[in-house]
């Protein structure tokens, strides 16, 4: 039964979700906070870099996000999970796609969290701009959701259902708001190793019943004081988001010592740190350029933030549909304890 400290936390996160949905997206804050948009699948090529990562057995830390770094680690063997995000709909995303991997078949799986086939998102700063093509009319179907429903954390059923009756039930507007960074299926099975096809779908279904997960709302520069210790700790692109020059948290050289004098200290001898996720990165000078130029009506350019070069690369196929037909590749820079030059 749902106790009345966790009915309050779903209801509070409900409420402030709602409030930041009212107030819509600005490239001008970030992206990141404690009632953000969901992610429904990764925008990182996981499918590549963690089977490099080569966590078979391994006790790993990852951000949630949209859980899919989680059901990945779980298909490639690993025996513990813990899971750490700023933003508490991380968490709801996260449980709705487990329960959902554990009654849903793979056709349904995708159907349910894809928003189409191939929609074409185009994504400029931190807004996105939707066009309706061969949008899936099961989408966050109701009736699919309560097949899944008795899957979830109590806690979690009450959220979800709290988001479906501000949306009068309908599946297909819920995903389409501003909650949501949508998925398509090329995307979602492009970048994601447990939906390349039916048979890892399954074996990730098993596996993962078979890993220790936790999950805690915390900042990345809180990571630290944890008193667990990892082989492998998995960071996506928060880089970007602490370093960024319209509202950095911190600096890029702050970042690199907080990585190498603190959280080295959570690694186990020969831990790895996949530290950040650059998108494109041989030519990308800044993530936010041309949204910028539009706004400055002129050829305005940032200088090139420091790169993580002293860190080894795992160089993958890039996410990006446009960036990948010219050649380019997305990069995972990687300390590994020990080792890094």
């Amino acid at each position: 039964m749902i106790t009345l400290e966790e009915q309050n936390y779903a209801y509070s996160a409900y409420t402030e979700t709602i409030k930041t949905l009212n107030k819509g997206r600005s490239f001008m804050h970030p992206e990141f906070s404690k009632n953000s948009a969901m992610y429904v699948f990764t925008t990182e090529n996981l499918g590549e870099y963690i089977k490099k990562l080569k966590v078979n057995g391994k006790k790993v830390l990852t951000v949630t996000g949209s859980g899919d770094q989680l059901i990945n680690l779980a298909l490639e063997g690993v025996r513990r999970v813990d899971n750490f995000d700023i933003n508490q709909n991380a968490y709801f995303i996260t449980q709705l796609k487990l329960a959902a991997l554990k009654v849903l078949s793979y056709e349904e799986y995708l159907n349910f969290f894809c928003i189409s086939d191939d929609e074409e998102l185009q994504r400029e700063g931190l807004i996105y701009f939707r066009k309706k093509i061969g949008l899936n009319e099961n989408v966050l179907d109701f009736k699919t959701y309560l097949k899944v429903k008795p899957y979830l954390p109590e806690m979690c059923a009450f959220y979800w259902d709290l988001l479906y009756e501000e949306f009068q039930f309908d599946g297909k507007n819920l995903a389409m708001s501003s909650l949501f960074y949508p998925g398509t299926k090329r995307g979602a099975i492009e970048t994601n190793t447990y939906l390349k096809n039916a048979e890892n779908y399954a074996l990730a279904r098993d596996r993962i019943g078979h890993v220790e997960i936790n999950f805690m709302e915390r900042n990345l520069l809180e990571i630290h004081t944890l008193e667990d210790t990892y082989d492998v700790i998995l960071l996506s692109n928060i880089y970007d988001y602490l370093t960024d020059e319209w509202y950095s948290v911190i600096s890029t050289d702050e970042f690199n010592q907080y990585i190498e004098g603190k959280m080295a200290k959570c690694l186990n001898d020969g831990g790895k740190i996949a530290v950040a996720y650059q998108y494109n990165y041989q030519v990308k000078d800044y993530a936010n350029s041309s949204l910028i130029k539009r706004i400055l009506k002129q050829n305005y350019k940032l200088e090139r933030r420091p790169p993580l070069e002293h860190m080894r690369k795992i160089v993958v196929t890039s996410t990006v549909k446009e960036y990948a037909k010219d050649g380019n590749k997305d990069c995972v820079y990687l300390y590994e304890k020990g080792k890094t030059k």
